[in-house]
């Protein structure tokens, strides 16, 4: 009767023979096993509980005891239990497979391998949009391994993922600006009013300040062009003063004390311009070219024009608010505020797993000692 496997103190020996049988994946009569790890008989062997192994481990010496006198049987075991037995004393339980400990140099590489290999992540490929950057990218990434200190592909895997998502959360940002900018195009158009709407409270006519410059102006260019209006409103009051005292010559002196732009603003008024009526008839002059068309231009036209720049400028803060909140579009940002919504609760689910699972791991290495 040939035995291959006998307990030895309480421990499952495995003989020379069913152990070649394992390392060649064959069964006791050669024939390949499904998992190729060694027979059947082995692998259900595996399965047993201790408490199951040592129990069968007596029964087996007990059927390889003989009497005295006889060859023992039990010594072809013995045999291959001491060739089977580890060179070190003292341990009285067998192991499948030891590990041995990692040189600092070799740890140090695998180190950089796996966070290397974090970086360039199946996700990371596909994280990233061709227009951005790649190493901005990679320094969210680093700070988050640094800071989780990632072990095993589960884990790189989390870390990898709130990468992602916070590199998702940058792109809500991008995409707001992009809303309000789009907005404020709009606002920015004559067509919108925006800045007679700013100041209906102040009854401002047609609006002469232009939106984009209202929000790139500065408190010192402000101050400077209501310096200017003063002086050019100095000079309006001068050709006033002279076309209503009604002198000789009060009209060509009235030109000259006018600014060159309002000159050159009433010659395009007196040019002469075609009717209503397809070119026939009489030419519309709103103004004559004396004292009294001259003075009633100032009245009616550029005195108005200075009160609006005046208001417009000392109320320019009211201009940009007018604008960016013209420049919001609820309806665009909706969709955007669902997403993130949808990114915060992704977060706070992979922060979650990632932190039970280094919870759990450190429990079991507290365990283990």
């Amino acid at each position: 009767m040939g035995l291959s496997v006998i307990s030895y103190a309480g421990v499952v020996i495995v003989s020379p023979m069913q152990a070649r049988a394992r390392a060649h994946g064959t069964g006791r009569c050669g024939e390949k096993t499904r998992s190729g790890c060694g027979s059947v008989a082995s692998q259900a062997e595996r399965r047993r509980s201790p408490i199951v192994r040592r129990a069968c481990g007596a029964a087996l010496m007990r059927a390889c005891t003989i009497p005295s006198g006889q060859p023992s049987l039990a010594e072809p075991c013995r045999a291959a239990a001491r060739e089977d037995r580890p060179t070190e004393t003292g341990k009285g339980v067998l192991t499948m497979t030891e590990t041995t400990p990692a040189s600092p140099a070799e740890a140090a590489g695998y180190e950089i391998t796996r966070f290397n290999a974090l970086r360039h992540g199946m996700l990371s490929r596909y994280t990233l949009l061709p227009w951005e950057d790649e190493d901005e990218y990679r320094t969210l990434l680093d700070a988050l391994v640094a800071e989780h200190k990632p072990e095993g592909p589960t884990e790189e895997h989390l870390v990898e993922e709130l990468a992602g998502i916070l590199w998702r959360k940058r792109r809500l940002r991008l995409a707001e600006g992009a809303a309000y900018r789009h907005g404020l195009e709009k606002a920015n158009s004559a067509s919108r009013q925006t800045v007679k709407t700013a100041l209906v409270h102040l009854g401002v006519g047609q609006q002469t300040e232009r939106v984009v410059d209202a929000i790139r102006a500065t408190a010192d260019t402000t101050t400077q062009e209501l310096a200017d209006l003063d002086e050019n409103q100095d000079m309006t009051a001068r050709a006033l003063d002279l076309l209503q005292a009604g002198k000789t010559g009060a009209y060509n002196k009235a030109l000259g004390a006018l600014r060159e732009d309002t000159r050159e603003r009433w010659e395009r008024i007196l040019q002469p311009k075609p009717s209503n009526f397809g070119g026939f008839g009489e030419p519309d002059e709103p103004y004559s070219a004396d004292a009294e068309g001259l003075l009633e231009f100032i009245e009616e036209e550029v005195v108005p024009w200075y009160e609006t720049r005046r208001k417009e400028l000392q109320n320019r803060s009211l201009i940009r608010e007018q604008a960016f909140g013209e420049a919001l579009d609820p309806d665009r940002l909706e969709g955007l505020a669902r997403y993130e919504v949808h990114l915060d609760r992704k977060l706070e689910r992979m922060l979650t797993m990632l932190i039970r699972l280094q919870d759990l791991r450190g429990a079991a290495a507290a365990n283990s000692k």
